[in-house]
């Protein structure tokens, strides 16, 4: 994915840049598909924070590939398998509470 999307989406984690003040701006694609990785990973850390979740993750199993996150709910027979790339991970982990869940550096 394209560098530019990412700094996008560090922007809207950080609270830095808003669809709503820059509204145009968000008609590009790049922006769409920063929204769209953005509100993934705030469904991920909502899963990843919520009580009763399992949690795995798995490195690259070769050079490039993403790491697999896996989210068990045993009470409901749940399973989410997301794969997520460096950057993703990255951006994920600047909650320090999702970093101590995922146990990543």
């Amino acid at each position: 994915m394209h560098k530019g999307v990412y700094t996008v989406v560090d922007g809207l984690r950080r609270g830095l840049i808003s669809r709503n003040k820059q509204f145009l701006a968000f008609e590009t694609p790049e922006a769409r598909r920063a929204r769209r990785v953005h509100r993934r990973l705030i469904g991920l850390s909502r899963e990843l924070l919520a009580p009763g979740v399992a949690v795995a993750l798995d490195p690259p199993p070769a050079a490039g590939a993403p790491f697999i996150l896996t989210l068990l709910r045993a009470e409901v027979r749940l399973r989410r398998v997301a794969y997520l790339a460096r950057e993703e991970l990255r951006l994920l982990c600047d909650d320090p509470r999702v970093r101590a869940r995922l146990r990543y550096r």
